[in-house]
């Protein structure tokens, strides 16, 4: 039985150095390839870390720096600001507060039978002698007479019919007036307007839409109603009578016709 019970305690003891030896084993393998490199990544980790809040003040302190660089443009942006609309404002009062125009006085009773007497009536007998003139006159005259504006009328009853004035008009009424004007002007064939220095496509398709299609039209309208064509176009009298001038010789050119 003893001999037994010491082989019993000898493999105990054994056992207990063979679990200790792997103990110890297990515990240096897991110290260096489990928990060596991971806290060198933690270190590692941290460090990055570091540099990631050191990078991201240093940009906050340049944003910082930025913002009282541009601090004094943004007070002069903001009182320019309120300049303006001080100024819009005043204007809008101003309009508000200012009487609509007064319209032109009309003429008193005892001044129409003037107006009147200054009218005759043609006579019966003059009118051959009318016809005669009209059928000598020239006709490039007689279109020009024509087309010049009509300030006043003389009627059957003796008031005359005034035309409005041209600063008066819209621009579609005066496109209308231009309208009917080159309408009465004979056009034999027309003419490319864009061949004028500044008419492009879209200004002389304007023109079209106002039947001015030849070098003539252009011509006569500008001369006889400069305003009226700036008017209807939306530009100057300067810049009309330079495309007048320009047609002008353009017709000349290729027709071997001078216009008056």
């Amino acid at each position: 039985m003893s001999y037994v019970a010491a082989e019993i305690l000898l493999l105990c003891v054994l056992l207990s150095l063979v679990s200790a030896v792997i103990g110890w084993v297990t515990r240096a393998y897991a110290e260096r390839w489990w928990f060596a490199p991971r806290a060198a990544s933690e270190a590692l980790d941290a460090s990055t870390l570091r540099e990631e809040l050191e990078r991201a003040r240093s940009q906050l302190r340049d944003l910082d720096q930025r913002l009282a660089r541009m601090e004094p443009e943004r007070v002069a942006l903001e009182e320019d600001l309120a300049r303006k609309e001080a100024m819009i404002a005043a204007l809008q009062e101003a309009l508000e507060g200012e009487p609509p125009p007064a319209p032109p006085p009309a003429p008193p009773d005892d001044e129409r039978p003037d107006a009147v007497e200054e009218f005759d009536l043609i006579d019966e007998d003059e009118l051959p002698e009318l016809a005669d003139f009209t059928d000598e006159a020239d006709p490039t005259a007689e279109s020009e007479v024509m087309h010049a504006e009509v300030t006043s009328i003389p009627t059957t009853v003796g008031f005359p019919v005034v035309v409005p004035p041209v600063s008066t008009l819209t621009r579609e009424q005066a496109q209308q007036r231009v309208r009917s004007i080159a309408l009465e002007i004979p056009v034999d064939e027309t003419d490319d307007l864009r061949a004028v220095r500044g008419i492009g496509a879209r200004m002389a398709e304007q023109l079209e839409e106002m039947k001015v299609v030849t070098y003539r039209q252009l011509v006569v309208l500008v001369d006889k109603q400069p305003e009226l064509m700036a008017k209807a176009l939306k530009s100057t009298e300067g810049r009309v009578t330079k495309w007048a001038t320009q047609a002008r010789r353009l017709h000349e050119s290729t027709y071997g016709e001078a216009l008056p």
